[in-house]
């Protein structure tokens, strides 16, 4: 069904009958839904339009629906959503055919839609922070010549015999 900007440009660009065709057009819309309850929206207008053209593309759909007054996107998300749901499937050759007869909305997604989710209480508690255990404090090193001969290589020697040259030439 067009929306009314498209059907009031028809209205006064065209002539009568082409206007009455459309009239016509809306109309079959409405009775081919009768005994049913009719829903307008894109999910449902793209399913149809796919089962009712079997080895239809992507953008055969987009461009009739289009013309019909649904935006592009919405359309190529629906056809994208009715695949992954796999209520249509689309071949090697990119044609869309449809899986069942009727569109029926999953209602598991909507379960839950407006309820906050529901946190489970822990089976343990959390146990209180306590401060890791302070290790003891190592013995000062009592360094006597020998120990301090025996493990201090050259190099230290030399950078240490410089450093007390330093202090004890100041005096």
């Amino acid at each position: 069904m067009p929306d009314l900007k498209t059907a009031l440009t028809v209205a006064l660009t065209q002539p009568a009958k082409a206007v009455k065709e459309l009239i016509e057009t809306t109309r079959n819309d409405f009775q081919s839904v009768k005994g049913k309850p009719f829903s307008t929206g894109v999910v449902v207008t793209t399913f149809n339009y796919i089962r009712d053209h079997p080895g239809c593309t992507s953008k055969e759909v987009n461009k009739i629906l289009n013309a019909k007054g649904y935006p592009d996107t919405s359309v190529s998300s629906v056809i994208t959503k009715l695949i992954h749901r796999e209520l249509v499937n689309r071949d090697e050759d990119g044609r869309l055919n449809t899986t069942k007869l009727e569109y029926k909305l999953d209602r598991r997604h909507l379960k839950n839609r407006n309820k906050k989710p529901v946190t489970k209480p822990r089976s343990k508690p959390i146990p209180k922070w306590k401060p890791p255990a302070l290790f003891p404090m190592p013995e000062p090193t009592v360094y006597t010549k020998p120990s301090l001969i025996d493990t201090i290589t050259i190099r230290e020697a030399k950078e240490l015999y410089i450093e007390l040259k330093k202090i004890f030439d100041k005096e």
